[in-house]
């Protein structure tokens, strides 16, 4: 091959560097070059593919439990200059400061298992191409070992130790959030894990109502996060808008503020991963174990302060508290009993005066073809109640893509719109009972 020939397959970049330059096109040397030779650079194999735009990696668990005999496994995450959060488990290259404590497999289809051999302190280390991070893991390390954990939010299961480099606090200001720093924090006794987004306006109301409970709630050991899924316009939130959004619901109240698409160990980690039936979707997770005990919707009748004085009893069937009226026969509406779905009192145009004096509620069919408003007043004082579309078939509250139809604010007025006929129920918030003032209108 002529040295004209190996130029060809050259970068031209690099060509200068290989001693190539036109020849006199007998593949002698260009005499401008004196006819020196200069020898070729070997630029060494080329970075891996996955380690373009690459800012940094990080491993998970960070405080795993270390049992003598068994095998961990451990996972890599790269961070894009493009934001994108990627499992690189399978690409980098693992090893242990002391193999003695922690062996890596050598094996192709066990990246980044490792064999526990003996009690100690050892590092991780992580590369992929020019980038590599260290996790010091082991006795003598800070913090304390989290849980066991699946990749899914379910009940019954930890959670993953998510984390936010950004999230926000009640005043706005930007901090690191981390689920394996919560695991060891001794004065909460639970954390509520609220789903939401800003165009669900169930979930401003709930927002609204554990706004009001706060004090007591932090009192008892309660840690709430509100994650924000989405914003208006159905696109991932960032911490910075969930914080912003959240300002003017709840104002600063107490509670840290996350968006979606800060999670890691993944952007949208919450939403691929939680179940969500409908939002908002509450988790109430035992922090000595990151366990999700129960969800919102089964202790709706119950106050949080009874769930995080006592994370280890049964939230799961926890039963109903005990009903104390505060009326009676007398504070009822004309149409009693209609406590059932069966028995439900019609309701026309205009104002009906009643009370929630039993532990079942009350429901109302509305026949009104068209675009119609309720406004349910009471006094907030001797009770909160709140009034819902209801579903006749399910027995639950009637949800149009995953979300209720009606009020649940903490303040003396309910009031929502709604088109067509529909059958509705007003009912005390944890068993609460009162009086009422009912209102339809409509074209």
């Amino acid at each position: 091959m002529t040295r004209n020939t190996l130029c060809a397959f050259i970068f031209p970049a690099l060509a200068a560097m290989a001693g190539c330059a036109p020849s006199d096109g007998d593949g002698d040397e260009n005499p401008a070059l004196g006819g020196a030779q200069t020898p070729a650079v070997d630029a060494g194999p080329p970075p891996p593919a996955e380690a373009m735009g690459l800012l940094s990696l990080s491993i998970e668990p960070t405080r795993p439990r270390l049992v003598v005999g068994q095998v961990k496994e451990f996972r890599a995450y790269g961070d894009y200059a493009d934001r994108q959060h990627i499992d690189l488990t399978r690409n980098v290259s693992w090893q242990s400061s002391d193999p003695a404590v922690l062996e890596f497999s050598t094996k192709p289809s066990e990246k980044g298992h490792a064999t526990v051999l003996q009690t100690g302190r050892v590092s991780i280390i992580a590369r992929i191409g020019e980038t590599e991070t260290t996790l010091t893991v082991g006795e003598g390390v800070g913090g304390c070992p989290y849980p066991e954990y699946d990749t899914e939010i379910s009940l019954g299961k930890a959670v993953p130790p998510m984390y936010w480099d950004n999230a926000h606090g009640p005043d706005g200001r930007p901090f690191a959030f981390r689920f394996d720093e919560l695991a060891c924090d001794e004065s909460k006794n639970i954390v509520v894990l609220v789903l939401g987004a800003a165009w669900c306006g169930a979930c401003s109301a709930y927002a609204q109502r554990l706004a009001s409970e706060a004090p007591a709630l932090e009192a008892a050991g309660v840690q709430i996060v509100y994650a924000e899924l989405q914003d208006m316009n159905y696109e991932i939130a960032d911490s910075a808008f969930a914080w912003e959004h959240l300002a003017n619901i709840i104002g600063s109240a107490p509670g840290v503020r996350v968006g979606d698409a800060d999670t890691k160990p993944g952007m949208n980690f919450l939403t691929t991963y939680a179940e969500l039936a409908g939002l908002p979707t509450v988790y109430i997770i035992r922090r000595s174990d990151m366990k999700v005990i129960t969800t919102g919707d089964r202790v709706a009748n119950f106050s949080l302060v009874d769930v995080a004085m006592d994370p280890d009893a049964d939230w799961v069937n926890p039963g109903l508290p005990a009903f104390h009226g505060n009326c009676g026969a007398a504070d009822e509406e004309n149409g009693e009993p209609n406590d059932s779905v069966a028995n439900a009192t019609p309701l026309a145009l205009g104002l009906v005066e009643g009370g929630v004096c039993d532990a079942t509620g009350d429901f109302f069919q509305i026949d009104h073809p068209g675009a119609w408003s309720l406004n349910l007043e009471f006094d907030a004082s001797a009770a909160d109640l709140d009034v819902l579309v209801w579903d006749s078939q399910t027995n639950e509250p009637l949800r149009i893509d995953g979300n209720q139809i009606g009020s649940e604010n903490t303040g003396m007025t309910e009031s929502f719109s709604h088109t067509g006929p529909a059958l509705i129920k007003v009912y005390g918030f944890q068993q609460a009972s009162g009086t009422y003032a009912l209102t339809l209108s409509g074209n």
